[in-house]
């Protein structure tokens, strides 16, 4: 398994991997309509580790499992720390890939799956920022 560098990475990950952490700050940063048909009561982590189809090993940031209209739904949350503010974070987030679908997610039938735009929010890290 690939390491972390960053002490910041794994202080995110330690407080956001806690489902009523992470559902907390889905509440706060998806649009209402879309969190009224997310059960965040019920987020459950899911294993964010998998081998692509080329044979590389690859590694989610967080990935949580999570009813959403009554069905299962994955939620997939990247967490890009930094400094600073970056006015452009929000396009560099629609440049990163999303992983590939986790083993037996997709229905029945179906060759696809459904993406919601990544969510952005800022929140200074020190005073006087």
């Amino acid at each position: 398994m690939p390491s972390r560098s960053s002490p910041h990475d794994a202080v995110f990950r330690r407080v956001l991997g806690e489902p009523v952490n992470a559902a907390s700050q889905l509440r706060g940063i998806l649009p209402a309509a879309l969190v009224e048909r997310l059960d965040l009561d019920r987020l459950t982590p899911a294993g964010g580790s998998f081998i692509d189809p080329t044979l590389q090993w690859r590694h989610t940031d967080l990935l949580f499992t999570v009813p959403l209209d009554g069905h299962e739904a994955f939620v997939y949350v990247l967490i890009e720390h930094q400094s600073s503010t970056d006015a452009l974070m929000p396009l560099r987030m629609r440049s990163t890939r999303p992983p590939p679908r986790p083993r037996g997610s997709i229905c029945p039938g179906s060759s696809s799956y459904s993406t919601i735009s990544p969510a952005s929010t800022r929140t200074p890290c020190a005073a006087g920022r």
